[in-house]
């Protein structure tokens, strides 16, 4: 399952981009025909198994964690699954903005990185607790 939808990414991200990012014929996919485009569910499964396997890696949360994810804290795992599909996109084609591309990549490796450190906190009391310095007399 995916952390976020083809809605939650054209919410975030310009249309027009994604439309010429999913496209193979040239012509910029709509806006309504993104909402059920296979490359853009592609890329935001990829990106929802990349933050699971960086997760797994970390040891900080389970899937079931993630899933539970309310309010500001599901609407951050969404953004950071838009990003870091939005580096799948433009590995589609890598030649159509080189230096989105480019940014994107960098985006996607920073956001890993910091999920396999732990360094991105999600709202769950027990991952909070466990980053908490303890102190005692």
């Amino acid at each position: 399952m995916s952390y976020a939808d083809p809605l939650d990414m054209i919410a975030r991200k310009s249309v027009a981009t994604l439309g010429q990012l999913c496209s193979d014929s040239g012509t910029a996919i709509t806006p309504i025909d993104l909402e059920d485009d296979e490359y853009l569910q592609a890329a935001l499964d990829s990106a929802s198994g990349a933050i699971d396997a960086a997760l797994m890696q970390g040891g900080r949360y389970t899937s079931a964690d993630l899933a539970g994810l309310t309010g500001n804290a599901l609407a951050y795992l969404k953004h950071l699954t838009c990003e870091i599909a939005m580096a799948y996109l433009f590995a589609r084609k890598p030649t159509y903005s080189v230096e989105q591309y480019e940014a994107a990549l960098k985006l996607q490796t920073m956001f890993l990185e910091q999920l396999r450190k732990g360094e991105n906190v999600f709202n769950i009391p027990a991952v909070i607790a466990a980053g908490t310095p303890k102190w005692s007399q």
